[in-house]
């Protein structure tokens, strides 16, 4: 594993959200404790070699939320995934799309950038590099996001 370099501060991660969601994003620090107990949902970075750099593992409120709140998908919807603990197609895209972004947070010695290389929703399998990385429990920063009329989920950096 490469070690990355983490910007993820709270008001760095609220001056991102701010250019991405079209409502009010605010950002706090947490603990690793404040996730919720629901199902999970992890987003892998990898750089140009293929080297894993990072993780975000984030609550599936988190997921769910931002995903709604991004495409302002009604706060009901939202809820009922929430409830059903499932994210269907859009949810998983628009999600996709908030952590696409989140990798300008990860910054790579040399010229090596950081990407995301895809989500793990739910049973999906998650690699031993991955796995490994969750388990150190060698986090960069925990953060809660509260968005506006939808409410707020918990999210970590791992790296």
């Amino acid at each position: 594993m490469t070690v990355a370099e983490f910007s993820c501060q709270p008001d760095q991660v609220a001056s991102l959200f701010k250019c991405l969601f079209p409502s009010e994003v605010s950002v706090s620090a947490a603990a690793e404790s404040d996730h919720s107990k629901s199902d999970k949902v992890v987003a892998v970075f990898r750089n140009d070699n293929g080297d894993l750099t990072g993780v975000c593992n984030a609550d599936f409120e988190f997921a769910a939320r931002a995903a709604a709140s991004l495409t302002m998908i009604p706060v009901g919807g939202c809820n009922d995934a929430i409830k059903s603990n499932q994210l269907d197609s859009n949810y998983v895209e628009n999600f996709n799309e908030v952590m696409n972004l989140m990798a300008t947070l990860i910054s790579m010695p040399g010229s090596r950038r950081a990407f995301l290389e895809k989500l793990i929703v739910g049973d999906d399998p998650i690699p031993e590099d991955v796995a490994a990385l969750l388990a150190s429990h060698d986090y960069a920063s925990t953060l809660k996001a509260d968005f506006s009329g939808y409410g707020d989920g918990v999210f970590s950096f791992y790296g």
